[in-house]
């Protein structure tokens, strides 16, 4: 708009009314002075931003005495207003044009703006113009705080954040995006880069792979310019995973965030890995195994391929588990897998199931031969020594094998059968392996069935104490009884020891067994002492597992109390296997046994594997020779001459000798000439209940009984 003046043909009183009209109107306070600081002209914001009263302000008046009431105020300040009033005038007199924001007392700020008034180049005044910013200052310290917040916000994000416009000019960005991009300070020197600098940047020291850098900025700025949302993952060179999210924004500019998920990303690999894998070997787990096994069918199905399934169960672990404790047993188990993974190809699978039970899956196997062979290979490398903190460990495999799709079809049984492979495996002396068939499967089946039949034995009664009667051998006296468990079923009637016993000591039943028949015995010797049945002597067989168990000297000490046993008593008699599996640990329980008064027997002596010389460690009493040795030994002169052996030693150890398996007057004659102490077998007894043996004992023992007596036996020996 062009300059106006006033008309100079209209009187001087209007010009100055209007003059006067314009500044009242004027949003800003308005002062002029003349060259002596006298005000000339002002309007009423002038007053209003200096708070100055009415009637102080008139025509003329001095420029120090319009100060004098804000600087009485103390708006200049502390200190004397005088002061501070002769300070400003001497600034004013300066006439010297300034600019610069006051806020005052109430809170209000203004921009004062003053410049010398010149008049045909003579200082004729000085003009100042006071404009309230306070809303403006207001808005501008709201959106410095929101600024900042913002910028808070952004530097403490745990990731980079970009900002670019839609020039593709960054416009913000945070120091985490510089550090996890690692750009280095020499990008930004010049200020914000383009995101063609930073891309060109990237590519030229490989960032994005190999390639012509120039290609690669192309076709990365042609996708940055189509503004698509997007949210991937990138691996940087250096092994930083970074999950990257750009979104666009209504302004057209493109924000995007970098967030490092290396350590997400490590512990899902190590959560999956812990998902798939043992976490003591390191081989696969049973999830793997299942997921691999039905994969391996539906390939076998699909392309008629074989493969093959190895079940591995370690033959002594469990001695070794418990003898030394289960870190030594845990360190066992990463030796026996590191084998395992060495002995067949990265194509096959390990993997361990749980305890001491590992499966082999062995893939692309056409002939048995090549599984057989692959199965030798394992035997031999996890039956060499283990050497283990310095003990020297021997954990030999039973193998147990099945073939897809010979033997099954789907995984679940091409497992169970392996398995039941294993158990055949280990009932023909271990140590080896067995391939599955449909007769083991029935064998498996029927264990299974008895299994389930054996849990609900002690709750129904079914279990049975049996005694066989002991004779000297040189009169034919009873002089104890054998305690002989028997179970009898509801439908399959009396079931054999040797089929189930075997079953109790596999899975852990022979413990709570054990008991039941060492209170039943101890009560049994009590019933037939008060009955006038004394001296007797009650023989109970002891398992390995229960020499193992802790607590087996609590409970005999508890039975002896309870039903006033004297020493000699009792006996216990165990296997030479439960012995010479753990010979220190034996003979220190076998001692405390023996403390009790409880006399001690090695049964089935002959058909173990034991050192001669370890026999003179343990406390024992008698020696109990097998009815294998007894049953030809009027026909056999070896068999004589083992029982004659067997004889010599044990009197040459200070022992008493037991024969098992008497079977004929010949026998019991040749056994008495042979030294032999003691007989027991089917010619003077079989195994009876209580009651129906009661009468055989009065009559051996030359009691009274009503009713009918057997005769007791005679020695063959007497007339």
């Amino acid at each position: 708009m062009p300059h106006q003046t006033p008309d100079p043909s209209l009187p001087a009183e209007l010009q100055i009314a209007y003059l006067g009209g314009v500044l009242d109107h004027l949003p800003q306070g308005i002062s002029v002075f003349d060259a002596e600081l006298k005000l000339l002209y002002w309007n009423a914001h002038f007053l209003e931003v200096l708070d100055l009263p009415a009637d102080a302000v008139h025509a003329g008046v001095p420029f120090e005495d319009l100060i004098m009431f804000p600087a009485s105020r103390g708006e200049y300040g502390p200190g004397d207003p005088v002061e501070h009033v002769q300070a400003r005038k001497a600034l004013a007199l300066r006439f010297e044009a300034h600019r610069f924001e006051r806020t005052r007392p109430n809170g209000r700020t203004h921009l004062v703006s003053g410049e010398p008034l010149l008049i045909d180049g003579q200082l004729a005044g000085f003009i100042t113009t006071y404009t309230d910013i306070t809303d403006r200052k207001r808005m501008e310290e709201a959106l410095q705080i929101s600024h900042a917040r913002l910028r808070s916000i952004i530097d403490n994000i745990p990731g980079g954040v970009t900002l670019f416009d839609d020039n593709l000019q960054l416009l913000a960005c945070n120091d985490m995006l510089r550090r996890l991009l690692d750009f280095p300070d020499a990008l930004f020197a010049n200020g914000l880069p383009s995101l063609e600098t930073l891309f060109r940047f990237n590519a030229e020291r490989g960032e994005y792979g190999p390639g012509d850098p120039e290609i690669i900025v192309r076709d990365l700025l042609a996708r940055a310019r189509q503004r698509i949302p997007h949210i991937f993952e990138r691996v940087r060179p250096d092994g930083t995973v970074l999950l990257i999210q750009g979104q666009a924004l209504q302004d057209g500019s493109f924000v995007t965030v970098y967030t490092d998920i290396t350590e997400l990303r490590r512990a899902e690999e190590r959560l999956n890995h812990l998902a798939h894998h043992d976490p003591l070997t390191g081989l696969a787990n049973r999830l793997t195994l299942d997921e691999h096994m039905r994969m391996r069918v539906a390939e076998g199905t699909r392309d008629q391929r074989r493969f093959a399934v190895l079940f591995l169960d370690l033959d002594r672990f469990k001695t070794i588990n418990d003898s030394l404790g289960h870190q030594m047993g845990d360190a066992l188990l990463v030796m026996v897998g590191r084998r395992l993974h060495a002995a067949v190809r990265q194509t096959d699978l390990v993997a361990r199931l749980g305890g001491d039970e590992f499966v082999v899956v062995l893939s692309a196997v056409e002939q048995e031969a090549s599984i057989a062979h692959v199965a030798a290979k394992i035997l031999t490398a996890l039956s060499a020594p283990y050497v283990v903190n310095g003990e020297v460990l021997h954990a030999p495999p039973s193998i147990g094998i099945s073939v897809f799709p010979d033997d099954a079809q789907d995984a679940v049984s091409l497992l169970r059968n392996a398995d039941t492979a294993m158990y055949h495996a280990k009932a023909q002396g271990r140590a080896n392996y067995q391939f599955y068939s449909e007769e083991l499967n029935r064998s498996a089946m029927a264990r299974l069935d008895l299994e389930r039949k054996l849990r609900n034995a002690a709750a129904g009664g079914e279990f049975e104490l049996w005694y066989q009667p002991q004779y000297r051998a040189c009169d034919g006296q009873a002089i104890g009884v054998e305690a002989l468990l028997r179970w009898r079923h509801p439908q399959d009637g009396l079931i054999p020891p040797d089929r189930f016993i075997p079953i109790c000591e596999d899975n852990g039943m022979i413990l709570d067994i054990g008991r039941w028949v060492m209170e039943k015995a101890c009560a049994q010797l009590a019933s037939w002492r008060n009955a006038g049945l004394a001296p007797l002597r009650m023989a109970i067989n002891v398992s390995a597992r229960q020499l193992r168990d802790t607590r087996i000297i609590d409970l005999l000490r508890a039975q002896i109390e309870r039903h006033g046993i004297g020493p000699g008593e009792l006996e216990f008699e165990v296997t030479e296997s439960s012995v010479m599996e753990r010979p220190d640990e034996a003979a220190f329980i076998l001692g405390r046994i023996k403390a009790l008064g409880v006399s001690l027997a090695i049964d089935d002596f002959g058909t173990g594997h034991s050192s001669l010389a370890y026999l003179k460690r343990f406390p024992l009493d008698r020696l109990k020779i097998d009815r294998s040795f007894v049953s030809d030994i009027e026909h056999d002169c070896n068999d004589a001459a083992i029982v004659s052996a067997a004889i010599s030693l044990a009197h040459g150890l200070g022992l008493e000798v037991v024969a098992e398996g008497v079977e004929s007057a010949v026998q019991w004659a040749q056994l008495k000439a042979l030294g032999c102490d003691e007989l027991q077998g089917y010619h003077f007894s079989r195994p009876l209940p209580a009651e129906q043996l009661e009468p055989l004992l009065r009559a051996a023992l030359n009691l009274p009984a009503a009713g009918a007596t057997p005769a007791a036996p005679q020695d063959p020996a007497c007339p």
